[in-house]
């Protein structure tokens, strides 16, 4: 959750880490490794992967993290979660919420419900689901055209968000983005 939330970025090691990812295999070796899977049968691949792969360190980056990770973003509301952050006062809980209140407080509510609907989904369902958002996210009412005009079209990173906090974003328009759509519409898997 924090990751959907917050855009946090996991690099290299860190996606083996947070488990991800099976094997690393640092930048160096990645040409090497693309030849020898793509000359191989197919059978060897589990070896030809743990012949590249180095030691990771033993460290997550956010190890030091973590505990405040679960224990606030366990919370059943984006508001919660703030308000958790916004509680304990240090440096890192600080700069998670100044990220947060930089986001759509929309999409983040969309996200918050997304994720943890997804958890008790299959993957085709899952896969339904974010049909929907995506296309729910090209409607009119929706932050996306404020979040592209911010970021990539006048790039002054200002988005004037509607609802601008994300105490002011109403439930049932969150609700509505997961709506079905018509059956001919909706993913085919």
């Amino acid at each position: 959750l924090y990751l959907g939330l917050t855009g946090h970025r996991l690099r290299g090691v860190d996606v083996k880490l947070a488990g991800i990812a099976t094997h690393y295999v640092p930048s160096t070796k990645i040409d090497n490794l693309t030849d020898e899977l793509l000359n191989s049968n197919g059978s060897d691949i589990e070896n030809i992967l743990n012949s590249y792969e180095e030691k990771t360190p033993s460290e997550f980056s956010l190890a030091q993290h973590t505990d405040k990770i679960d224990k606030y973003f366990s919370a059943t509301s984006v508001e919660e979660i703030v308000d958790r952050l916004e509680k304990d006062g240090g440096e890192w809980a600080k700069g998670v919420v100044e990220t947060l209140r930089k986001m759509s407080p929309t999409s983040l509510k969309v996200t918050h419900k997304a994720i943890n609907r997804g958890r008790n989904l299959d993957l085709a369902e899952c896969l339904k689901m974010e049909l929907r958002l995506a296309r729910a996210a090209l409607d009119k009412t929706s932050d996306f055209y404020e979040g592209v005009r911010a970021l990539l079209i006048d790039k002054d990173q200002n988005a004037v968000w509607n609802p601008r906090t994300i105490e002011l974003v109403k439930e049932d328009y969150i609700e509505a983005r997961f709506k079905n759509i018509a059956p001919e519409e909706e993913l085919k898997i």
